[in-house]
């Protein structure tokens, strides 16, 4: 059968042709395809623009020096393919001109060819597809028509084929498209191009396939699906004068053996036919055996087995025997190995007329077992030598038939008991994958080999202190081998310098290094030494002085240090939680009375403490005051002293206002914050002290809008809090005391 094709696309190339320079610019228009797409094949859509700087121009448009627009933008349909020459000749009111011109060339549409070798027959039907075309093609989407969508290389070709077979019965209709070498693509469908009829499947059982005796007598049953009009033919296995045209027919054997039965079913009306052979269908005075099928259940080690056999409905009994032990009496059983070997079943049936056969499987079934794939390894598994460490190590799996160790990267072996030579620092695990007869792989990582350099460490109770200084010193040294030596050098320090954590006596004064040389069972070694590790003084006589010791609240006291040269840290506490750590420093009292002093000097962490008690004394007075607002009249302050030692009373309001008595009350004209100071004096001590406070002055006016006025009841609605200057909120809402609600806000404004 014969398709032929013809679609008009387009491919277009740019060619200059010749340039006419007016105004200095190389070109006077462009040109796309139409929206901007496509591809450049016949029947081609153009779009052509003007690139010209002339106000108003008159048009000219040409192809081929033929006119065909004056328009501005016009667009031209090249019919059919060729080369053609574009002008733009432009002309304005003032006598100015520019003239372009271009070629363009467009592809002709190639033609298709679809062919098939058959287009009618009986399923499942083979059909090869013959396709052609006047250009190369670059590719091909076969879509024949029954779900099959297959793209296809065209590697420049003119012709190509594709072989498909066709399962279900109907007719399809192949689309195919082609995309050729110039870019075009082109659809072509042929309707009806094949057409399948169904063939049918013939099936069929038996009452009775396994006899004892002879003769034998089985009833044969046709499962054959019955749609149209069908022709049976059977083959009972015997010779041709037994055949039968029956569609269930019986037979009966004279003679001992198995029998092949075929059944021929054929479509009188469309002759389609296929055949089915059971072989050995029936058995008599044997058993033909049975079938299993090794199931895929997940598990690499066990092993999972289907057991079926034809039951042809006269059987009495049946015996599996698995090969390991266990059996059952089940048709179908499915089983699994638990255990690794090679195991080989056998199955014996009962048939109602007494017959008792058994057959046995010609092959044995492989089991892993469990999963057991294991390893061992002997030699220094952790160490810091980094020039190597070597371990040999043994594979463990009862049913491996192939074994592949990672030794962490460094590299493999297939062997069971492979030995291999570690080096270099670092983490290595060991990984060994074992393959079984059925290729299934287990794999198992167990140990890591660690090459970690020896690095000495350790600490001491103390670091520092006085004469007759006695430290404890820890070895923290973290080796993956035994320690088998310490090397202490504790700088003049009296000890073991052996063990593992000595105790040193440092008796005299000074800084002493202390160092540790630690040495493994293999051979490394490691040093560490801290210089000035510990420190040994002795007690200064801590002194000092303070200028002045009579002081107004929060005049600056400089303290002096006179404690001597030795002394490399200071602790001052000033009896009122204040401390320092300054050599000299000065100091603010913020209270009044008198305060011990107490100076902690220190010399290579030897403390000696000096407390002079009532050291230092600071006047009256002291400023405090506090102060009662009353929302209702915001504005209206009442202020309340609680100086100590206060003589005279100097206030400020922060709006101007002053006053001098001690209990004063003020009048704020107008909201705002106001920064109120006291300043107090006692003449008797010549010292006056000044405390300051904010007073923050607001009237809250209350306002609220309700988001819908009309409600139903259970009704849901808004309540907009308008409200200014507010800095809590009490809510209470009719007939719902639940919902009366307390809000506080941080802004008084809100």
């Amino acid at each position: 059968m014969r398709f032929t094709f013809f679609r008009k696309l387009l491919i277009l190339l740019p060619i200059m042709f010749s340039t006419f320079f007016a105004i200095g610019q190389d070109t006077l228009f462009t040109y796309l395809f139409e929206d901007g797409l496509g591809s450049p094949c016949a029947p081609a859509s153009v779009n052509f623009y003007p690139q010209s700087n002339l106000s108003s121009p008159i048009y000219d448009w040409k192809v081929n020096g033929i006119s065909f627009s004056n328009q501005a933008e016009p667009i031209r349909v090249f019919p059919i393919g060729g080369t053609y020459n574009i002008c733009l000749d432009l002309v304005n009111g003032s006598g100015a001109s520019e003239s372009y011109c271009e070629e363009i060339f467009i592809f002709d549409p190639p033609t298709i060819t679809l062919e098939t070798d058959i287009d009618l027959g009986c399923s499942p039907l083979p059909v090869t597809f013959t396709l052609t075309s006047t250009t190369n093609i670059d590719s091909v989407v076969w879509d024949l028509g029954d779900g099959t969508v297959v793209s296809q290389n065209g590697n420049d070709l003119t012709s190509m084929m594709y072989d498909h077979t066709y399962i279900t019965s109907g007719s399809f209709s192949p689309i195919i498209t082609v995309f050729d070498e110039n870019g075009c693509e082109i659809t072509i469908t042929e309707s009806n191009a094949v057409e399948v009829i169904d063939t049918p499947n013939p099936s069929f059982t038996a009452d009775a396939t396994i006899g004892c005796t002879v003769p034998h007598t089985v009833n044969f049953i046709n499962t054959t699906a019955m749609s149209g009009d069908l022709e049976f033919y059977w083959d009972f296995g015997v010779d041709a004068s037994s055949n039968s045209n029956d569609v269930n027919p019986s037979y009966t054997y004279t003679s001992l053996g198995s029998y092949d039965v075929t059944l021929i079913v054929t479509n009188t009306n469309t002759l389609c036919a296929d055949t089915l052979i059971i072989e050995n269908f029936i058995s008599i005075g044997e058993f033909n055996g049975f079938q299993y099928e090794l199931l895929d259940d997940g598990n690499c080690g066990l092993v999972q087995v289907a057991f079926s056999f034809y039951n042809s409905g006269n059987i009495q009994s049946v015996s599996w025997d698995f090969g390991d032990g266990n059996s059952s009496g089940q048709f179908n059983p499915v089983y699994t190995y638990t255990s690794a070997g090679c195991f080989t079943p056998s199955l014996t049936i009962i048939t109602t007329d007494g017959c008792n056969y058994t057959a046995t499987a010609s092959e044995c079934i492989t089991s892993n077992g469990p999963v057991n794939v294991n390893y061992t390894a002997s030699g220094d598994l952790k160490t810091c030598d980094p020039f190597g460490t070597e371990i040999t190590f043994n594979g463990i799996s009862a049913m491996a038939t192939s074994w592949l160790w990672d030794f962490g990267g460094l590299g493999t072996s297939t062997l069971q008991t492979p030995t291999f030579n570690f080096t270099g620092y670092g983490i290595y695990p060991v990984e060994l994958t074992v393959t079984y007869s059925d290729g299934c792989e287990q794999s198992v990582i167990k140990t890591s080999v660690i090459i970690e350099p020896l690095e000495a460490a350790f600490s001491s109770n103390v670091v520092d202190g006085c004469e007759d200084l006695e430290v404890s010193f820890y070895n923290e040294t973290n080796a993956l081998d035994f320690i088998t030596s310490y090397q202490w050098d504790f700088g003049g320090g009296t000890g073991l310098n052996n063990i593992s954590n000595p105790v040193v006596s440092y008796t005299d004064t000074g800084s002493y290094d202390v160092s540790l040389i630690v040495e493994t069972v293999s051979g490394c070694i490691d040093t560490l030494l801290i210089e000035d590790y510990i420190q040994v003084g002795f007690p200064t006589n801590p002194g000092f002085s303070a200028d002045p010791l009579v002081a107004c609240l929060e005049d600056q006291v400089q303290f002096s240090d006179e404690s001597g040269s030795f002394v490399d840290e200071w602790e001052w506490d000033f009896g009122d939680g204040g401390q320092s750590g300054e050599q000299d420093p000065q100091y603010e009292y913020t209270d009044t009375g008198f305060f011990d002093l107490t100076l902690i000097t220190f010399f290579n962490g030897c403390s000696d403490t000096l407390l002079v008690e009532d050291y230092i004394y600071i006047n009256a007075p002291k400023a405090e005051f506090s102060f009662d607002q009353d929302c209702n009249l915001p504005g209206e302050i009442q202020f309340y002293d609680a100086s100590l030692g206060a003589e005279t009373w100097s206030w400020t309001f922060g709006d101007g206002g002053t006053s001098d008595v001690p209990n004063p009350s003020h009048t704020y004209a107008g909201n705002g914050s106001y920064l109120v100071n006291l300043t107090v004096n006692n003449s008797q001590t010549g010292c006056e002290h000044t405390e300051s406070m904010t007073v923050v002055v607001t009237t809250s006016i209350p306002e609220f809008t309700l988001s819908d006025l009309n409600i139903c009841l259970g009704d849901t609605i808004s309540v907009i809090n308008n409200s200014l200057g507010a800095l809590e909120y009490y809510w209470s809402f009719p007939s719902a005391p639940i919902g009366c609600l307390l809000y506080t806000s941080d802004a008084a404004d809100e």
